[in-house]
């Protein structure tokens, strides 16, 4: 299902209470771009990694199940929310490695993923041939990570999930129910 949606008009809570009755039930994850051509580059190529390096938990494909979270990922044209939304049912899950980052290791990971070798984070490699999705919280301090600060999770609390591999990344294309186009 593709919807079109006017950006300069656009009421989150009554998008979010569409969602809610057109697709009831399920755990959505939500994972927004702006405009650049990526949209039909995906429907041709196959949906995939686009977090690098350095963000939060490394490599990967980023999503959230906080909607309104999601949709600061949109681009902007004078006042107007301009990109697409991709809406991923999380389901069927139980062949999947999940790795769920909390206190330490949460915290270890975002420094070594964020942060660099001048501010003493521990390097490491960020691809986890042992898991195919990554959950934890976001972070509400990306900036002040990459001048050395320490990670403090984003309040209120906001999940996310991460494809970790082309496995991941299949199994969310296939459970995708939507996408939402933003003009």
């Amino acid at each position: 299902m593709i919807v079109k949606i006017d950006g300069a008009a656009l009421n989150i809570t009554t998008l979010e209470d569409t969602i809610k009755t057109q697709l009831g039930g399920l755990t959505l994850l939500y994972h927004s771009k702006s405009f650049n051509g990526p949209l039909f580059r995906d429907l041709r190529n196959g949906i995939r990694e686009t977090g690098g390096l350095n963000n939060e938990f490394g490599p990967g494909l980023y999503t959230t199940p906080n909607l309104r979270k999601s949709l600061e990922y949109l681009g902007r044209i004078n006042n107007t929310r301009t990109g697409f939304t991709y809406v991923f049912a999380w389901q069927n899950t139980a062949q999947f490695r999940i790795k769920y980052l909390e206190g330490e290791d949460w915290t270890k990971e975002v420094r070594g993923n964020v942060a660099d070798e001048k501010c003493g984070a521990e390097m490491h490699d960020p691809y986890d041939e042992n898991t195919d999705f990554w959950v934890g919280d976001m972070t509400g301090n990306y900036k002040a990570i990459e001048g050395c600060a320490q990670p403090i999770i984003h309040m209120p609390k906001v999940l996310q999930y991460v494809a970790k591999n082309r496995e991941a990344y299949n199994h969310l294309a296939a459970n995708l129910v939507a996408i939402l186009v933003f003009e």
